[in-house]
């Protein structure tokens, strides 16, 4: 671009302007073009003068009777007469100010060169000017119409009222006289204790049906997926895309805007289907500060938030929503990092469903949740709920109290129902209610938004007590005509709703005071004689299973998706208790608040966080479905430009590797004739020595050694890059790893002992591992884990099951099991290809090793041979291979094939000492992808399910991709490992 002369360059903007050159478009769009310098020069060709900063003031205000969601189509704006723009002088006649594209630009063009003097009144703009003045023009006919309409067509369903003070002050005395009546006359704390146990009841049958609901809800979920791969075929040009808007309203985000930019830049959505609307409230100028240090690309537009009623996040998301026409509509917060394939899973979604689905929720994650006990807390209340219980909610059409962000629209249902509610300071869970009224659906995508969770309680309390008044301002909106909504929502959804929001409310308000209640009334019943035995005891059965059913159920679901996506041990789940008493105070909080300021937005403070990463690579997923990778050719590329270093990033801080020789008895006199001398490269983080951090062992897969995963890898990382990236990030901890030479002459190795292959077992754990220690002074007992995929996979899962001892941590990614569906299969083709050297392994292997050259099937061959030199070594045999086949016909030799399936992890798992090592762990992942080439999926459920029905935790994932090019799944891995280590 570069090499063209100014007025060439003037010439090609000009052409593709008027061809309406979507390239050009798009460069606009994504910033790579300067809109200003394209309409510029436009205006230019036209000989009209160009306006880059018009001012509102300049513009006549839209009647009110025009439709505000039109003014898109319109590309001009009129100025009033006597306003100066720019360095033009003022003229007594008004101005047409536009931003003419194509076909208009043509028009333009030959209306000026008929009437020269029309261009005296012509000036030239860029498109989000444009936009910006015609808002600005509607602003009060927005105000009026459409922001407060939900109050206007719907006043039952608004929450513009207060509470009267003789309700607050017959609900305050109710309330007192309860507590003291129940701490004071027996017969009264029992019934209030037994009311509180079947409010609490309720909430916990609802999480431990979830709980026992969810296979067959991720299953679902998971073929919803796989059934989006079909439709991104058809979505060839950008126009087949819907459009889509963007809403992130912001106040006093001046810290968090930078990284707000990078992330709606990442979204992987065409430009010219998609808008980007950053909505600033008038007197916010720590904002506006902030976003002018950015050129912001076309695409992102600001929209100014008029003052008048109440400031609140709804009203600005109802104003913005006036002017766009788009097809979907979804909201972001101002700190929020959403998947960039997002956009497009929804988008799928919609286009798949039926006009009834009106909304999607995706889930939300923490991405500072290590940081302290809220965060901890945080995390597990956020994962519990976006991770299990509302897929469950959306799954069996019950009500669904949306997330404050991510929330995928249809444009017009949104609109049709009345837009969000002003006067709701947590407008998503009434907007969820409504639209389940109205008959619309809701349901839930695998994709996650990263937020960050308060790490200080005073900011806790506040964005706690906002959430609380806004399910009571819920509650009791929705509550006005309690008969009408049992007949719109139906029996379950009604039940769901009180069990959701108003069982939640109550529970919290009475949490400390149930158990004050119940130990005062059991001592008094223990205390106030014999006859009253019965009756304690009963008490005391019944509360016991209250908090076994209470705190199990919430504690349940915690620990599954907490363990899952963060990692988290016990000492997170057995710390909730304490959480929910600290959530009393911001209820009863919420409660004066909702009487004295009902529509006073307490705002969340973001960008407060040190310990959030930079930016997220992968997402450590829950589940069986890890849409992590693209979801085809289609849906957009992750390979991004690389520097000129071979290093993916050269920024990022670089560790060290070392080089370490170990010499192993283990390894002396195998059949194979290979070295007993070995080489590992240990990786070392940056800035560390390595003394006292957790030791990983790379397990590699087979036709590879450790080495080859620190060699410079084309269009992506190697690992020790990958590591590099997870620790600099804050994703992953320090952790030293070893990348053992385990290679051997039959191209691979199962990591056992063999006396064909060698004993590997022996050399990893009393030679390697040890040396590794005594060198940089890692690991230890308690601080070891391997890790490994394929026949990596299997050394990790097997040393997990018979050296628990030793290791304390394993992850096995598609890793060898189900012997008989993994390499059986492989049997006819070894027996064919040995056919052609006269059915002898020995010529085979000499012929293999002369080269120059073998194919993959001959690799096939190998490692099959390989397997049965590790799993039914033959010291009699030519480096100890004999088959578990007959030569002749394949029939099933049974004895030798019995050898095999005693090293199959699935057959393993059935013993009990087995399962005892597994439970001694401290973490175990377990994935693969199920269209895995090896049939390996069948064996990893198998196991998954064995260890499940065990009560051996680990992680069970499933995702979206096949045997090869998997590395990215470490991202995942590592982070789960090293934390599981440092419990």
């Amino acid at each position: 671009m570069q090499s063209f002369q100014k007025a060439s360059f003037d010439a090609l903007l000009w052409q593709a302007a008027k061809k309406e050159d979507p390239l050009v478009e798009r460069w606009t769009r994504e910033g790579k073009l300067d809109e200003g310098l394209y309409f510029a020069c436009a205006a230019k060709r036209l000989g009209v003068p160009f306006i880059a900063h018009p001012t509102p003031e300049s513009v006549y205000p839209l009647p009110e009777n025009w439709p505000i969601e039109k003014l898109g189509e319109l590309s001009w704006i009129l100025i009033k007469p006597y306003v100066r723009l720019g360095a033009q002088p003022a003229l007594s006649d008004s101005l047409y100010l536009c931003a003419p594209h194509g076909k208009e630009l043509d028009a333009l063009a030959e209306k000026l060169q008929r009437d020269p003097q029309f261009g005296k009144r012509v000036r030239l703009t860029t498109p989000s000017q444009l936009h910006a003045l015609q808002r600005a023009s509607a602003s009060k006919a927005a105000m009026k119409h459409h922001v407060f309409q939900l109050k206007r067509d719907h006043p039952n369903l608004s929450a513009h009222g207060k509470v009267k003070g003789s309700h607050s002050f017959v609900l305050f005395l109710s309330l007192m006289l309860v507590m003291i009546g129940s701490l004071l006359y027996t017969p009264l704390g029992i019934l209030f204790n037994l009311l509180t146990i079947a409010i609490f009841l309720t909430m916990s049958m609802l999480r431990l049906i979830s709980v026992q609901r969810l296979p067959h809800t991720r299953k679902t979920q998971a073929n919803r997926l796989l059934s989006l791969f079909e439709g991104a075929k058809g979505l060839e040009a950008p126009s087949d895309w819907p459009s889509y808007s963007v809403f992130v309203p912001l106040f006093r985000e001046g810290r968090v805007v930078p990284e707000l930019i990078q992330s709606l830049c990442k979204l992987d959505y065409p430009r010219d289907r998609l808008t980007c609307y950053l909505l600033l409230e008038a007197e916010d100028e720590e904002t506006r500060a902030a976003l002018a240090q950015i050129r912001l690309p076309a695409f992102i537009e600001l929209v100014d938030i008029p003052k008048g009623g109440p400031q609140t996040k709804p009203k600005a998301l109802n104003y913005a929503l006036s002017f766009v026409q788009t097809d979907l509509t979804v909201i972001y917060d101002a700190e929020d990092r959403p998947d960039p394939q997002q956009l497009k899973i929804a988008a799928l979604h919609m286009l798949r469903s039926d006009p009834a689905l009106a909304c999607l929720q995706a889930q939300l994650a923490v991405d500072n949740a290590h940081t302290n006990f809220l965060t901890r807390q945080f995390a597990l209340e956020y994962s519990a709920l976006f991770d299990g219980l509302l897929p469950f909610l959306a799954f069996d059409k019950l009500v669904v109290p949306l997330g404050g962000t991510s929330n995928h629209f249809r444009t017009s249902i949104l609109k049709q129902i009345g837009g969000w509610d002003p006067y709701n300071v947590t407008e998503d869970a009434d907007l969820g209610l409504r639209l389940s009224r109205f008959g619309y659906r809701i349901e839930t995508i695998r994709s996650d938004t990263w937020e960050e969770a308060p790490e200080r309680y005073s900011i806790w309390l506040k964005q706690r007590t906002r959430w609380f008044k806004g399910w009571m301002q819920t509650w009791i909106v929705h509550m006005r005509r309690p008969g009408f909504l049992y007949r719109k929502l139906g029996r379950s959804r009604f039940l769901s709703f009180h069990i959701m929001i108003g069982s939640m409310l109550l529970s919290t308000l009475v949490h400390p005071l149930y158990f004050i209640t119940f130990a005062i009334t059991g001592w008094k019943l223990a205390t106030q004689g014999a006859e009253n035995g019965p009756v304690f005891f009963t008490l005391l059965a019944i509360n016991s299973l209250n908090l076994i059913l209470g705190y199990g159920g919430v504690m349940l679901l915690g620990r599954i998706w907490g363990a899952r996506r963060y990692g988290f041990g016990w000492r997170a789940v057995l710390e909730m208790p304490l959480y929910w008493l600290i959530m009393t105070p911001a209820a009863w909080r919420a409660l004066f608040q909702l009487v004295k300021s009902p529509h006073h937005w307490e705002k969340t403070d973001h960008g407060l966080s040190a310990t959030r990463r930079s930016a997220p690579q992968q997402k450590v997923r829950s589940g069986k479905i890890t849409p992590d990778v693209p979801i085809s050719g289609k849906l957009g590329s992750y390979f991004r430009r690389r520097h000129s270093s071979m290093r993916r990033n050269p920024s990022t801080p670089k560790g060290t590797l070392l080089t370490i020789r170990v010499s192993s008895h283990a390894l002396e006199n195998n059949l194979l004739g290979d070295v007993s001398e070995r080489e590992v490269i240990v990786y070392v983080p940056h800035g560390h020595d390595g003394a006292g951090l957790p030791l990983l062992v790379d397990l590699v897969g087979f036709t590879a050694g450790g080495p080859a995963h620190v060699n410079w890898k084309n269009f992506g990382e190697n690992v020790p890059e990958r590591l590099d990236r997870l620790i600099a990030s804050g994703k992953m901890p320090p952790a030293v790893v070893a990348f053992p030479d385990c290679f051997t002459r039959l191209g691979g190795n199962q990591y056992v002992n063999s006396a064909a292959l060698g004993n590997w077992e022996d050399f990893l754990i009393r030679d390697m591992a040890p040396a590794i220690e005594a060198r940089i002074g890692c690991g230890g007992p308690g601080k070891r884990g391997l890790f490994g995929k394929s026949s990596g996979g299997y050394g990790s899962i097997l040393h997990a099951m018979k050296h628990a001892d030793f290791w304390s941590a394993a992850a096995c990614l598609s890793g060898d099991m189900a012997f008989e569906l993994c390499y059986l299969p492989d049997m006819p083709n070894l027996l064919r290809t040995l056919a052609k050297k006269d059915n002898s392994i020995e010529a085979f292997l000499a012929a293999f090793e002369e080269g120059p050259k073998y194919d993959g099937k001959d690799i096939h061959a190998l490692m099959t041979l390989a397997m049965a030199a590790s799993y039914d070594p033959d010291p009699e045999a030519f480096c100890g291979i004999r088959l578990p086949v007959t030569m002749h016909d394949c029939a099933l030799i049974k004895e030798r094939w019995q050898n095999w399936l005693k090293w199959d992890p699935v057959l393993l798992a059935d013993q009990p000492h087995v399962i005892d090592n597994l439970k001694s762990l401290k973490g175990l992942w377990i994935e693969c992808g199920y269209v895995d080439q090896y049939n390996l999926l069948y064996g990893a459920r198998r196991l998954h399910a064995k260890l499940e029905n065990a009560g051996v935790e680990h992680v069970y994932e499933e995702f979206p991709d096949n045997h090869s090019s998997i590395d990215y799944r470490m991202d995942l891995c590592l982070p789960y490992l090293v934390h599981s280590l440092q419990q």
